[in-house]
């Protein structure tokens, strides 16, 4: 069987900083507009977390799912041709 690789804290937090930002970004831009057109201020921003939620939820089930060797083989890849 093989070995599965352990998760990156400092690239998860930093992940999750980043998301967090977004969604303030998001809401900063557009709380005035959603407050005058659908008379809340977190439309956008309720809209875009569950998005953020999706992608980070489906991004952990994708992680934990890959194994050293399948890492391993795929860094071998180049990316750019």
């Amino acid at each position: 069987m093989a070995k599965l690789v352990g998760v990156d804290k400092w690239l998860f937090f930093t992940t999750l900083v980043l998301v967090v930002t977004g969604l303030v970004m998001v809401f900063s831009a557009s709380a005035v507009v959603d407050q005058e057109k659908y008379h809340s201020a977190y439309t956008f921003v309720f809209t875009q977390a569950i998005w953020a939620a999706t992608g980070c939820w489906l991004s952990s089930c994708s992680c934990t799912s890959i194994s050293a060797t399948t890492t391993r083989r795929a860094s071998s890849i180049p990316l750019c041709a």
